[in-house]
């Protein structure tokens, strides 16, 4: 009875241990988990707000623009989530397993580690990439800038000489109808002349 009673308070002990062991496990990989999550997040934040930023100065015609712009929001969102989403799961099948041995525990924590990295190894690459295909966005849209101030700088051009040759336009009608005036004052003094008697024309001399 002794030894069984040992051997009894040798298992409780051994599975006290083991309880203790595995919240240590679950509460520090929780922490690294969520440290690491964290991590990932606040580098997408910057992304987030340049991509904000570059819709801001956008306008609404570059419709091809914008639609890229939003599709990145909603690849990061989508990532957000999925980051989210994989932590939580790995974390509940980790809790919902307190009945296997250390041993087994221990391996399954660790290939939940490794998938964790893993996942999150691939969200640091696709924020490498996103982060190269914002700076391509950037320069197409700036190029575009320049495209479109150049067009405007060269209708802004043609209006100003189109003004121009208006103006000389008007200032050679102006000159024409002076000219014209004149012409036509001289011309009804002539008939004016003409219509005078013979008499009158002499009188009018002297």
């Amino acid at each position: 009875m002794e030894n069984k009673s040992i051997s009894i308070q040798c298992d409780e002990v051994t599975k006290n241990i083991m309880e203790e062991l595995q919240d240590e496990m679950v509460i520090s990989l929780t922490k690294v988990s969520k440290d690491v999550s964290g991590e990932i997040l606040e580098k997408l934040k910057p992304i987030e707000k340049r991509i904000n930023d570059l819709r801001e100065d956008i306008s609404d015609e570059n419709e091809e623009a914008l639609e890229k712009l939003d599709d990145l929001n909603k690849s990061i969102n989508k990532m957000t989530s999925s980051i989210e989403n994989v932590l939580e799961e790995c974390l509940n099948n980790v809790m919902t397993k307190e009945d296997n041995i250390l041993n087994n525990k221990l391996k399954e924590l660790s290939k939940e580690n490794e998938s964790i990295k893993g996942k999150l190894e691939e969200n640091n690459k696709y924020i490498m990439n996103l982060n190269t295909r914002i700076d391509d966005l950037e320069k197409i849209i700036q190029s575009n800038f320049f495209d479109h101030k150049m067009l405007f700088i060269e209708k802004l051009n043609k209006i100003s000489e189109q003004i121009d040759e208006k103006n000389m336009l008007i200032q050679i009608v102006n000159k024409l109808e002076g000219e014209h005036s004149e012409k036509l004052s001289n011309l009804q003094e002539e008939v004016e002349y003409l219509n005078q008697s013979f008499f009158s024309k002499i009188f009018k001399k002297k």
